[in-house]
Formats: structure tokens, sequence, C-alpha cells
């Protein structure tokens, strides 16, 4: 099995790339729209993290469910 790099690597290498990715009702995003999120989310996340402070990845999860029922 090849070994396909960091997770960190993966989602890089959707930088740029403008093909459909996600699909949601009438909402299309690029991989590229999608990968400037995440950045966006971590970029923030860093900010805002205590120094020494240890991160946890579900906080960079949009936590917002719709169509669902309560």
């Amino acid at each position: 099995m090849r070994s396909t790099g960091t997770v960190a690597e993966l989602v890089r290498r959707q930088w740029g790339d403008h093909r459909s990715a996600l699909k949601h009702g009438p909402t299309v995003l690029s991989h590229h729209q999608v990968v400037e999120g995440a950045a966006a989310r971590a970029a923030l996340l860093a900010d805002l993290r205590p120094r020494g402070g240890v991160p946890h990845p579900g906080v960079l999860l949009d936590h917002a469910v719709s169509g669902r029922n309560a």
C-alpha cells in the first residue's frame, strides 16, 4: 500500500483545485473552498488557544445540523 502523506499534506494538495467537492442542496463548494475554510478555522484556533493549551479537533467542526429532528 502506498503512503499518501499526512492529513495536512492531503488537504494542502487540494488548494487551487476548483472542481466540485461538497454539495448540499443548491450549494456546491470546490475543494479549494473547503480547504480555504479549514485553513481559516485552523488559524482562528491557533490565535485563540491559550499558550501551552492542547487543541481539540472538534472545535474546527461546524456543529450546525439542519433538517434533523431534535
